[in-house]
């Protein structure tokens, strides 16, 4: 990564690099931090020309891939109740999010209904990252 950062440098490009391990709580956080960072100067700069820069971060939905993480879970029905041994929290509206709902959410910000909305994480987990 050193190397090519020079490279990159070398054309009068700022870069960062930065190392992160997995397994420790405050590299990850310098993580997003970073990442954060990077998505305001875009936003920043594109935001003035039309652009909107917008996320969508679904929380547990049904899926294959769902189907594939919850083997601690008998089905996906009780997902919503949480698991302590599993360090998963409960889901407060009590049910998985659909791939329809995540659909209607792009659809939505897709449209010219969402015209004044720019920079948004929209978070569709049942409120989930309430960690009740």
């Amino acid at each position: 990564m050193d190397s090519l950062a020079s490279t990159l440098r070398s054309d009068r490009l700022q870069v960062d690099v930065l190392n992160v391990d997995l397994a420790d709580e405050c590299s990850i956080a310098a993580l997003v931090e970073k990442s954060n960072e990077a998505e305001r100067v875009l936003a920043l700069e594109t935001v003035p020309h039309g652009v909107r820069i917008n996320l969508i971060s679904p929380g547990p939905t049904e899926s294959e891939m769902m189907r594939k993480l919850i083997a601690d879970h008998p089905n996906m029905a009780n997902l919503a109740d949480g698991n302590l041994e599993s360090f998963r929290p409960p889901i407060p509206d009590t049910h998985m999010g659909q791939p329809e709902q995540v659909a209607a959410a792009a659809a939505f910000l897709l449209s010219p209904d969402s015209s004044h909305i720019s920079f948004h994480d929209l978070y569709l987990d049942g409120g989930e990252t309430l960690g009740i």
